[in-house]
C-alpha cells in the first residue's frame, strides 16, 4: 500500500483465523497434526477476549472437485489419476508424465507451473480431495464456530467470511491472492478490501490452518501490504496454528522469516 495514502488512526484489534474448517481437523480429509488442540486454544482465546477482539474474520477454503489442486484435475502418462500428495513439475507436464485431462488445458497448466517456480512458490501438490463447496469438510470446526457465534451476538456484530480457492486454475492459499493470479479473474488478485479492513485495527492475531501453508502465504502476503506500519502490529499466535505433515520445515522456515521481517511471533496465545 502506498505511503501517501492517508488512513483513520488504527484502533482495536482484529482476530484473523485461516481455514479453521473441519477437513482440517480430526476425521477431515486433509486433517493436520496438532489442529485438534490448536482449535481449542483459539476457541478459548476468543471467549477470553471477547470484548477485546473488535473484528473477526474467518477465510474458508472453498474448492470444486474439478479444480487443479485435486485429483480429478490430473492423470498420468499411462492414464491413471495421482495419488495425493503428488507433487507435479513444470518439466513433468512438459514431457506429459502428468497432464489435465482436459486437453483445453494443458498450455494453462505448463504455464501454471513454470510461473509458481520462477515465483519460489511450492512445487504443485495435488491435495486430497478437500473442503468441497457445500459439503460438512467446508463448514467451521465446531468449538471455534461457537466461539465465532457467541462473539458475533456478544458484540452485535458479524463475523466477516472470506471464501478463497474457487477458482479451479489456480491454487488460493493466502487470504489475501492466489498463487497464480489469473487475468480473467479479478477474485484471484490481491484483495486490497481486506488488506484495508485489517489495516484500521492497531493490531492483527493471526492463527489458523495450516501454518505450512495457508497460515504462511497470509501472513508474508499481509507484511508485503503493511508498510509503512510496523510488522510488529501483525501476531502471529504459534500454537493456534500447525504444519501440514512432510512440510514442518516450511512452517519452520516460514516462522523465522516472519520474526525476521518483525512479525511479533506470540509462542503461547494463554500468554496474551
Amino acid at each position: 500500500m502506498s505511503s501517501d495514502v492517508q488512513e483513520a488512526k488504527p484502533e482495536g484489534a482484529v482476530l484473523l483465523i485461516i481455514d479453521p474448517q473441519v477437513d482440517f481437523h480430526p476425521g477431515g480429509s486433509l486433517a493436520v497434526a496438532g489442529a485438534d488442540a490448536d482449535a481449542e486454544r483459539i476457541a478459548a482465546f476468543l471467549r477470553r477476549h471477547e470484548q477485546d477482539i473488535d473484528d473477526v474474520v474467518v477465510t474458508l477454503d472453498s474448492h470444486h472437485r474439478f479444480d487443479i489442486s485435486q485429483p480429478g484435475f490430473w492423470v498420468s502418462g499411462e492414464g491413471n489419476p495421482p495419488a495425493p500428495f503428488t507433487a507435479i513439475t513444470s518439466e513433468q507436464v512438459k514431457l506429459g508424465l502428468w497432464k489435465p485431462v482436459l486437453e483445453e488445458h494443458q498450455a494453462h497448466c505448463q504455464r501454471y507451473c513454470e510461473a509458481l517456480e520462477a515465483r519460489g512458490r511450492f512445487t504443485h501438490v495435488v491435495w486430497p480431495e478437500h473442503c468441497l463447496i457445500g459439503t460438512v469438510g467446508q463448514t467451521v470446526e465446531p468449538r471455534i464456530n461457537a466461539a465465532l457465534q457467541d462473539w458475533a451476538l456478544a458484540r452485535r456484530r458479524a463475523v466477516h467470511y472470506v471464501a478463497k480457492g474457487a477458482n479451479p486454475l489456480t491454487e488460493h492459499f493466502s487470504a489475501f491472492a492466489a498463487e497464480v493470479p489469473l487475468d480473467s479473474d479479478p477474485g484471484t488478485a490481491l484483495n486490497a478490501a481486506l488488506v484495508a479492513r485489517l489495516r484500521r485495527r492497531a493490531r492483527v492475531y493471526v492463527c489458523g490452518q495450516a501454518l505450512s501453508h495457508c497460515v504462511n502465504r497470509s501472513v508474508r502476503d499481509l507484511v508485503e501490504h503493511w508498510a509503512p506500519r510496523s510488522a510488529a502490529d501483525i501476531v502471529l499466535l504459534r500454537d493456534g496454528a500447525s504444519p501440514v505433515a512432510g512440510f514442518e520445515g516450511e512452517a519452520a522456515a516460514f516462522v523465522d522469516a516472519a520474526r525476521a521481517a518483525g512479525v511479533t511471533v506470540v509462542e503461547h496465545m494463554a500468554d496474551v
